[in-house]
């Protein structure tokens, strides 16, 4: 197969351009060697209070994730808003939520919102919110340590500008408890921690607002179509775009939280798909977005003219795809794909072509036209290559190492 892969397609992580007068005072930003403290380097800082809105819909859910959040409040005055659509199979109107929590000293109350969509949820949930600070989370996502509501509380605390935004990370681990390199997407590789980035990483859980930020919350927050996948990107654009300072988002991974209730490899794959159909979504309505996740190769490809007249290798190309994810789960299962490193690269590899292929079936309405999915498939075999040749490289070398006398070893080289 020729080698046509979308190595200029990847976009390197931007990030904004700020004066020095945008930058949070020194004391509010935790630096890399405070950033594995816990408890002394929030002492002298102050909180803000915070209003945690978490939309459910699988009520069997939120006990494990209120119960991580008291475990790890840190201190903090929290509120949580729990929106509901429906109420959901099961739940009680009436129901007290604070039933669900593990007993001991809380500083939470709860109210219950009934509404439409997760997006929908978010907003209603916002409106709701009796504090001026608001974190988004998830129905399975709790924190892991009581950094997660002190950063957010301390960072706003430190800077009160209405467009100041503070996003956390997500720790992704498979049913194995293996760590899974899960991001927005594999076209936006890992972000620089502690400092600012652009709309495109926002993501719609473990973020937090200042309400004041809109007026209305339902009219002008995250847009129901996208529901949670592609939501606060959306929402972030539009923001960026309407206000004459933009947004300020800062990223700090300290504040982690993660799934309570983890997801195998094929429900990753196919939470993967959903992005990049929410992607197509997301470039049909702002179409000029396109060159800031460098898609602008792969977009042409699934305009093909080529594609009417061979439909048979578009089917193909699609089955191709479908026979990779089942190698890589296949691998992944028996733990046979090789060193940690090889794995997540290679689980990496396997998320960017769920990703496009969901973006190709989104954007040209079913299946992959040829010269998209060759470009699929291509872009999967290139990274495959270099994969291999770096895990032979670091195997060859390691041999090298032990088969050496040590008189051979050049000086200060280590065994």
């Amino acid at each position: 197969m020729p080698d046509i892969g979308l190595d200029g397609m990847t976009a390197e992580p931007r990030v904004s351009k700020l004066s020095a007068t945008h930058v949070p005072a020194r004391d509010a930003v935790p630096r890399g060697g405070e950033a594995r403290g816990r408890s002394a380097r929030f002492l002298r800082r102050s909180f803000v209070p915070l209003s945690v809105v978490i939309p459910v819909r699988h009520r069997e859910l939120l006990p494990e994730t209120l119960a991580a959040c008291c475990r790890n409040a840190g201190g903090c005055e929290l509120e949580f808003v729990v929106v509901h659509p429906g109420p959901p199979a099961g739940w009680s109107e009436s129901e007290d939520v604070r039933a669900l929590l593990p007993p001991g000293r809380l500083n939470f109350s709860w109210q219950l919102v009934a509404c439409g969509e997760s997006e929908e949820a978010r907003n209603r949930g916002a409106q709701a919110a009796g504090y001026e600070h608001i974190l988004f989370l998830g129905e399975n996502l709790g924190p892991l340590h009581e950094d997660l509501f002190r950063i957010h509380a301390s960072l706003h605390s430190a800077c009160p500008e209405k467009n100041f935004v503070v996003l956390g990370s997500v720790l992704e681990l498979d049913s194995k408890g293996r760590a899974i390199p899960l991001d927005l997407g594999p076209l936006l590789h890992g972000p620089p921690p502690l400092t600012f980035l652009d709309y495109r990483h926002v993501a719609s859980s473990n973020v937090s607002f200042k309400k004041a930020l809109l007026r209305d919350w339902l009219q002008e927050g995250f847009s129901p179509a996208f529901s949670a996948t592609l939501g606060g990107v959306e929402l972030a654009y539009r923001l960026s775009r309407r206000r004459s300072q933009g947004l300020r988002i800062f990223y700090d991974p300290t504040a982690v939280c993660a799934p309570q209730r983890r997801r195998n490899l094929s429900e990753l794959l196919e939470h993967q798909l959903s992005v990049g159909r929410a992607l197509g979504l997301l470039l049909d309505r702002h179409p000029e977005i396109a060159a800031d996740f460098s898609l602008q190769p792969y977009l042409h490809a699934l305009h093909d003219s080529g594609a009417s007249r061979q439909p048979s290798l578009g089917t193909d190309y699609t089955s191709m795809l479908e026979g990779i994810k089942a190698w890589v789960r296949l691998l992944d299962d028996r733990a046979e794909a090789g060193s940690e490193a090889w794995r997540l690269e290679l689980l990496s590899a396997a998320f960017e072509l769920c990703l496009l292929q969901g973006l190709g079936e989104a954007a040209s309405g079913g299946g992959l036209p040829p010269a998209a999915g060759a470009l699929v498939v291509g872009r999967f075999m290139t990274r495959l290559r270099r994969m291999l040749h770096d895990e032979l490289s670091d195997q060859a070398g390691q041999i090298v190492r032990r088969a050496s006398p040590a008189g051979d070893r050049p000086a200060g080289a280590q065994p």
